[in-house]
């Protein structure tokens, strides 16, 4: 990789997150998190990411979520904190990304709602 060539860095970047959220979101692996979050009473299970990227714009990410959404789940990205110390005793740094959250609470439509 060439410091002079911006847009190589950025495909760079862009493989990096798309190879990270492969394995993130990967179909199996999210349905055993669900599974697990289930079975202790949860209505929601949030992957929470080691690395504080955006996820949102890869492949991994959308197919993931139309799977979701077409088994009746929902799915939403909120807003994640994360403080490091640096290495050296930098100052920490604070990075700012999201993460998904699956839920599969019961909503009631309006025709199921008691009429008044």
């Amino acid at each position: 990789m060439d410091v002079r060539n911006a847009q190589e860095a950025r495909d760079f970047a862009t493989n990096v997150r798309e190879d990270y959220a492969n394995e993130l979101y990967d179909l199996h692996g999210v349905a055993l998190r669900i599974r697990r979050a289930a079975r202790l009473g949860h209505l929601s299970v949030q992957i929470h990411q080691d690395r504080p990227i955006d996820l949102r714009k890869t492949g991994a990410a959308a197919y993931l979520i139309e799977t979701l959404l077409m088994a009746g789940y929902e799915a939403e990205w909120v807003e994640v904190r994360k403080h490091e110390h640096g290495p050296r005793g930098d100052p920490p740094r604070e990075y700012l990304y999201e993460e998904l959250l699956v839920q599969w609470h019961v909503r009631l439509h309006a025709g199921d709602q008691a009429k008044t």
